[in-house]
């Protein structure tokens, strides 16, 4: 078990918490952080890669919101990531109609090599805004076209990734909710997601699991 880390932005409150050796299992039994959901309100939403390539060794997008989580910590067929070599990828999910959303919680597992850290800008929108686009590329900034930043995810010993002891098996549990309420109204939500160490070509986050409670 390690340390429990939280940074907080305007209104926002990031918690990051990890699991290795033994305490790392497929319950994903964190200590403040709650284990993946069957029933959050990310169960109904539809997922897409919005760019970037998915890797063909790796679980389809359904494993993000099936309430399982992978069983091991090499389970790549219920482990979803980017090609090898891919320095950033992005994943929407359309929730069908516009909720309050309280908390996003994301979920990583795998056995080495740094690929059990998250490294994600994660935006929301209620798809209302006239220049709305649904599947900003690589390149565009999502606030230029009706989408509202959220928070900033990097669960590395050192932000940035200067340091890289991160290299044995274990999972990463991250929480994200507002200081005083919802983080806001969304149908839409955008991770930006980016590989955690760029040494070899193999340093994208393996995704267990995305959790979106509303009320």
């Amino acid at each position: 078990m390690l340390g429990v880390m939280k940074r907080r932005g305007p209104g926002v409150v990031v918690s990051v918490e990890k699991l290795t050796g033994p305490a790392a299992t497929k319950v994903f039994a964190f200590q403040t952080i709650p284990t993946i959901s069957k029933d959050d309100a990310g169960q109904a939403a539809t997922f897409s890669i919005v760019d970037g390539r998915k890797a063909g060794f790796g679980a389809e997008l359904q494993i993000l919101n099936d309430g399982l989580g992978p069983r091991h910590d090499r389970d790549e067929r219920l482990m979803l990531c980017f090609e090898p070599g891919s320095v950033e990828g992005r994943i929407a999910a359309d929730l069908g109609k516009g909720i309050d959303v309280e908390a996003i919680n994301t979920y990583a597992w795998y056995k080495d090599s740094h690929r059990w850290n998250q490294v994600y800008r994660v935006y929301g929108s209620d798809g209302a805004a006239a220049n709305f686009n649904a599947s900003p590329k690589i390149g565009t900034n999502p606030t230029t076209c009706g989408w509202t930043f959220i928070a900033d995810v990097d669960t590395r010993p050192t932000p940035g990734g200067t340091d890289l002891r991160d290299n044995d098996s274990g999972q990463s549990g991250v929480n994200i909710h507002g200081e005083k309420g919802a983080l806001g109204k969304y149908r839409y939500l955008l991770f930006v997601t980016f590989a955690s160490e760029m040494q070899n070509a193999y340093g994208q986050e393996f995704w267990a699991e995305i959790d979106i409670v509303g009320k």
